[in-house]
């Protein structure tokens, strides 16, 4: 038998990832599901594989070029798409007179082909198409007689017998159903077979109960096949378990586009952080959270481990520390010492991330930029603020040039006190699972780079999703203050100074970012955080002017008195 895999079409519903690799050459854990269908080919049996090619064809070619395969390849290219109907006409001279298989290329499937060309050696039908149950595509009518009646849902309306099923993309044909297709031109197949049935003919079916198939025509289809292709293995390598089926329950999001899950096998439990497809050489954000968490693990600084990770698709598989963060920990207790202590814990450990982890890491695992410096003080927190806290969410017209000289003086101030370590750069409560009380470890840690410790302690001590209060904060920062000024040898004066800019820079960041999520991302969940975080505002400046004996910011100081009584 031989054998056409379809392999020429745009991959619309994947754009924008289509535009630069063609959808057969995606790779669904490391083996691209153009060599998937190849290798199903050969197994069942045939002899020869034809594949159309038209949209980046270059890439396919040079792909093929580049590969070794069990059976002869043969390319049929088409300068002009010309559909199912009009590949199978154009490669005829390549299929042979005997029947044939058309294959197509954006799926997965676990089908015994060779049953299926048997199958179809049985009976006298032009065709034989593989059918599978998929709620989203139950468009095929199939009798009890395993005829296919019809391709369109909407136009059959009759009650008989038969059921609703899926054509699976996988399809043997006889040579006649030319004899049905144009010469030349666009064709699709399916009008072949409605043209068969109108002429007496009957159109086999093939139902498959456990087909494992799955169309990968989108992206979340795409990231489906990924996870199960690779979790029964993680699971099987680093979690004794039985061969039961792996479940899936999505987790709640956070400020980014990645989405989490729980994947679970038994009583056993991994993670799932997808960063989203992820093509060309340039580092990502995938990139950085592997490279940063893998560093930081080998570090002996408390983060998941990673057990695997997936470039092209973003997957990444995490070690499960369960569901408790630092903010879960400190709503559940109104004993102020409890608090100190969880707090005392995690700013222990935050230490070890900002000495540690700094031993040996490498800018270049970095993402966007190499270091928290004066660029992106400016650029990434105060122009945010401006942008979207003050013009965007609470609809002022205000400008750069009124607060440039003052957004620059705490960019200064950092820079001058800064005390140089690893910073995490969103160190907040979110951001901190808790095993056991005494067990805190860090995630969301793809965003790290150079920069002065102070940063990450004062960005945990304003954290408006606890809003601590103001008494304890104090005591909690004055000691976490001495804590890092003990061990780092550094002059305590300048420590707290760099802290308390941090804290207002920080401060910035957090209110342009709650009001891009809440107003632009439709994450409304971060509004209900913001006046919190807008309080902590005001008392970081008047610490500010207290710490440096002046009103240093007298334009952001009135700003914020004039916002406070406009705030939505």
């Amino acid at each position: 038998m031989n054998a056409l895999i379809l392999a020429a079409g745009l991959g619309t519903r994947l754009k924008p990832y289509t535009e630069k690799v063609p959808k057969p050459l995606f790779p669904v854990a490391g083996t691209s599901l153009l060599d998937l269908a190849i290798s199903q080919l050969a197994m069942a049996g045939c002899q020869k594989i034809v594949i159309n090619t038209h949209h980046l064809a270059d890439q396919i070619h040079a792909h093929l070029e580049t590969h070794e395969y069990l059976v002869p390849i043969a390319i049929s290219h088409e300068p002009e798409i010309l559909g199912t109907g009009g590949a199978v006409q154009k490669a005829a001279s390549l299929l042979g007179e005997k029947p044939f298989f058309v294959v197509n290329s954006d799926i997965v499937h676990a089908i015994s082909l060779a049953s299926i060309y048997q199958f179809h050696l049985q009976h006298h039908h032009p065709a034989t198409l593989v059918l599978v149950d998929d709620p989203n595509f139950n468009t095929v009518w199939l009798d009890t007689h395993g005829h296919i009646r019809h391709f369109q849902r909407q136009a059959y309306r009759e009650i008989r017998k038969g059921r609703w099923s899926t054509f699976s993309g996988i399809q043997v044909v006889d040579p006649l159903i030319l004899k049905h297709i144009p010469i030349q031109g666009f064709y699709s197949i399916i009008d072949a077979y409605r043209s068969l049935i109108q002429n007496g003919h009957k159109i086999q079916g093939y139902f498959v109960k456990k087909s494992g198939w799955l169309d990968l025509g989108t992206p979340n289809r795409f990231q489906q096949a990924v996870y199960k292709k690779i979790a029964p293995t993680l699971f099987s390598q680093n979690i004794k378990a039985n061969d039961q089926k792996v479940s899936l329950t999505p987790l709640a999001g956070d400020g980014s586009e990645r989405r989490w899950s729980r994947l679970k096998k038994n009583d056993q439990t991994l993670i799932l952080c997808e960063h989203g497809i992820t093509i060309g050489t340039e580092t990502q954000e995938v990139d950085a959270f592997v490279a940063i968490g893998k560093h930081l693990h080998n570090t002996k600084v408390r983060v998941p481990k990673i057990l695997h990770h997936d470039r092209f698709s973003g997957q990444v598989y995490l070690e499960d520390l369960g569901n408790t963060h630092l903010q879960v920990l400190v709503a559940s207790t109104t004993n102020p010492a409890k608090v100190f202590n969880l707090y005392d814990a995690v700013i222990r450990r935050l230490f070890d991330l900002a000495v540690k982890g700094i031993v040996g890491f490498d800018p270049v695992w970095t993402y966007q930029t190499t270091k928290y410096d004066k660029d992106l003080i400016l650029e990434k927190e105060c122009r945010y603020f401006l942008d979207a806290f003050v013009n965007g969410w609470c609809g002022q017209s205000e400008t750069w040039a009124t607060y440039a000289a003052e957004f620059k003086s705490i960019a200064g101030t950092i820079e001058t006190f800064g005390a140089q370590g690893l910073v995490h750069r969103d160190m907040q409560s979110r951001n901190v699972m808790m095993k056991t009380p005494d067990e805190p470890y860090f995630i969301d840690f793809q965003g790290a780079r150079l920069g002065p410790v102070q940063y990450d302690l004062a960005s945990l001590l304003i954290d408006p999703y606890v809003n601590l209060p103001e008494e304890l904060r104090v005591s909690i920062t004055q000691k976490a203050l001495k804590f890092y000024t003990d061990r780092l040898d550094y002059d305590q004066e300048k420590f707290d100074r760099g802290f308390i800019a941090c804290a207002v820079s920080r401060n910035l960041q957090i209110l342009g970012a709650f009001a891009n999520l809440a107003q632009n991302k439709g994450k409304t969940f971060f509004a209900q955080y913001i006046p919190d975080a807008f309080e902590r505002l005001q008392i970081s400046l008047a610490t500010y002017k207290m710490t440096f004996g002046s009103d240093l910011l007298p334009q952001l100081s009135c700003l914020v008195v004039d916002l406070k009584h406009r705030l939505p």
